[in-house]
């Protein structure tokens, strides 16, 4: 476990900074030297404070006014930022760069701590002769003023952004430019706060998206004379195929689904199978310790397909299937067809509601205009049976004994089986 408040006293010694946060993320411990380097939190931070609010106190005191109106953006990000970071990264604060590191804690909390950057003071004179080296480099790179406006980029930076060779760019942001590149497209507001936000941290690749599915990754480094050196780097392979990657495994995904629905479900009606009314059966019974079960069969079906083909056996199959499912759903039950000419409905443990949903299935069937299937198919009817029990190869065995009682006594009937 994270040691006692006297660590963060030791800590104070040693100008770091530190704030305990529970696996909940809320506010545990801080020291005296987080309230230095973050005064806008005395008095007001308190123990089991979210790190959101603490956040959230923290850009409204720095962001511009035209940024405060993305400020949940800003802070969903931070929290991001805490519960993901691995490496430290710098920013500056109140004119104080500051390096900070997040690491997890074995009870799920975490704990950050900030340690102050300091570096001997860089003369603008000693700065300037090395913008020659830019163009040495491979990447795109250009040096910043302390308010993100280039003052030199190289002729990798310019291709990267489709940047003229002949147009001056001193003086314009990457804000500028990937908005001249967009001129129409995505928010341009929205998308000037996010790289804002990316150039804010201190060695933390940020991406930009440009016109024509193109990708660049930034990182930006900040110097205590108030210059920044960013490099930029073409990540559009990398991101092409990381979006293929994705949708291959959606698509997989979809596949695998529309397979395993196909396992399930009986090709010729759309109805569940067996192998689905049997998972209902079992779910019903797991959650309500009974279940009712109709068992229903088309009645001397072998005579239809012999009489008149079995292209119009399935029609029958294919209707009835559509009638069954009906009446079902209107009970809140789910019909299947479990063989040949067989079919089942796992119903309501409502008696009355069973009997009526095996009514309107008979009626259905007796009213439906068998004559459309063939001009001499003129009657279809079927045999019903209905059982209850708490277990499931009994409650099957006693539906079918209901429903061979059904055909011996004449058929086109429904009978109950009583134990």
């Amino acid at each position: 476990m994270w040691p006692a408040s006297y660590i963060c006293d030791l800590l104070d010694s040693l100008d770091v900074a530190v704030c305990e946060f529970d696996a909940e993320h809320r506010a545990v411990r801080w020291n005296a030297r987080f309230l230095e380097f973050f005064p806008e939190h005395a008095s007001f931070i308190h123990p089991g404070e979210p790190y959101a609010d603490n956040l959230r106190r923290f850009y409204t005191f720095r962001l511009d006014p035209s940024e405060l109106p993305d400020i949940e953006r800003y802070v969903t990000e931070g929290v991001t930022r805490h519960t993901q970071q691995q490496q430290p990264f710098e920013f500056t604060h109140h004119s104080r760069t500051v390096k900070v590191a997040s690491l997890p804690l074995p009870n799920g909390g975490r704990v950050r701590m900030w340690r102050e950057v300091r570096r001997p003071d860089a003369k603008l004179s000693s700065t300037i002769p090395a913008f020659d080296l830019l163009d040495h480099i491979p990447d795109g790179a250009c040096v910043t003023d302390a308010s993100n406006r280039i003052m030199v980029a190289n002729a990798e930076f310019r291709r990267l952004y489709d940047v003229a060779s002949d147009l001056v760019i001193v003086g314009q942001t990457l804000e500028d430019i990937i908005a001249s590149a967009w001129s129409s497209g995505p928010a341009i507001g929205a998308m000037r706060a996010r790289i804002r936000a990316g150039l804010t941290y201190d060695g933390a690749p940020f991406e930009v998206e440009l016109p024509r599915n193109r990708w660049r990754r930034v990182v930006n480094r900040h110097e205590t004379d108030g210059f920044s050196y960013q490099v930029h780097a073409d990540i559009t392979d990398s991101k092409l195929q990381q979006q293929q990657l994705v949708e291959a495994r959606d698509l997989l995904r979809q596949k695998n689904e529309a397979l395993a629905e196909l396992a399930r479900t009986d090709s010729l009606t759309g109805l569940p199978n067996r192998r689905q009314f049997v998972d209902q059966l079992t779910h019903e019974l797991d959650c309500t310790g009974m279940a009712v079960l109709i068992a229903i069969d088309i009645d001397n079906f072998k005579a239809i397909n012999d009489r008149f083909g079995h292209p119009i056996g399935d029609v029958c199959i294919r209707k009835i299937g559509r009638i069954i499912d009906n009446c079902a759903k209107k009970a809140g039950a789910m019909a299947a067809r479990i063989g040949g000419e067989e079919f089942a409905i796992v119903g309501s443990k409502d008696l009355a509601t069973v009997d009526a949903t095996a009514t309107a299935v008979h009626a259905a069937v007796a009213s439906a205009d068998w004559r459309a299937v063939h001009p001499d198919l003129t009657r279809v009817t079927l045999s019903v049976g209905i059982a209850e029990d708490a277990l499931l190869e009994e409650l099957q065995i006693a539906a079918d004994r209901a429903l061979y009682r059904a055909k011996a006594q004449g058929r086109d009937r429904t009978e109950r089986f009583v134990a």
